[in-house]
């Protein structure tokens, strides 16, 4: 596994977000909108969570450097993306329950189907911010997570030392703690 294969994954994951927050800022969003919004993020949770966990994680798991404690961070950074993960489904489940999302539309007999969403606009307001400062949040711990395994590639790549590596990966271990209490406290 390499810079290149990693690298295009990350902007993918990343771009993705970013569209996301984007979206679920629109001031006009009508119910028709949001039921596909929440739709669209349960699929990029789902993309996510495998790629992540099966790809990304799998470079760190593999490298796996005992002198670092390195599984406990790993562990520890994979707990807090489930975490956010499990916080925007609960936000997308107040918006629009998984049930609701499933009913098939009214046909009006002239051969198309019209999904009809429920949404209360305003009373989702607060889990639609919810939804949008998870994304961010999970934005920032993604890319805490880019430059470690980047970092990772080029270390076995012998591109740089072992006391860089070292020092780099100690500021990363600090830089997802402080991540883990911020988060936990604003949630």
């Amino acid at each position: 596994m390499d810079k290149t294969i990693i690298t295009p994954i990350i902007e993918r994951l990343n771009n993705v977000i970013d569209s996301l927050i984007d979206d679920f800022k629109e001031y006009n969003l009508d119910e028709e909108t949001i039921g596909f919004l929440v739709q669209n993020t349960r699929n990029f949770i789902e993309f996510s969570k495998l790629t992540l966990f099966n790809v990304i994680f799998g470079v760190l798991e593999k490298a796996g450097y005992k002198q670092y404690d390195f599984d406990d961070i790993i562990h520890e950074t994979e707990n807090l993306i489930n975490n956010i993960f499990d916080s925007i489904d609960e936000s997308l489940n107040k918006i629009l329950p998984e049930e609701d999302e499933h009913e098939c539309g009214h046909d009006h007999g002239h051969g198309h189907h019209h999904h009809h969403h429920h949404i209360d606009l305003d009373a989702v307001q607060d889990d639609i911010d919810k939804v949008i400062s998870d994304l961010t949040a999970l934005k920032q711990l993604l890319g805490e997570v880019t430059d470690m395994v980047l970092l990772t590639l080029r270390y076995q790549a012998e591109e740089i030392s072992e006391k860089v590596f070292g020092e780099e990966f100690d500021k990363f271990k600090d830089n997802v703690n402080s991540f883990k209490e911020e988060y936990e406290t604003d949630n």
